[in-house]
């Protein structure tokens, strides 16, 4: 019925309704994260991260330097 389509759409998930941002984009964001890191601005860091998950890209800290992945 009706409701079919509109079930379809709530259980696409998010991944289905953002579209993932090429490699450029990741690195940018990843450019404004280090940047708010090294003045020290851990929440605007923390948010960059969350958008970044958001998007569906994972972000790991490691000693060499972040590390991304796609989800």
């Amino acid at each position: 019925g009706a409701a079919g389509p509109g079930v379809a759409v709530a259980a696409s998930g998010d991944a289905a309704a953002h579209p993932q941002p090429d490699d450029a984009e990741v690195e940018r964001l990843l450019g404004e994260r280090r940047a708010a890191r090294d003045a020290d601005d851990f929440a605007a860091a923390d948010a960059i991260r969350d958008r970044l998950a958001d998007l569906g890209v994972a972000v790991e800290d490691t000693p060499a330097g972040p590390v991304w992945r796609r989800l």
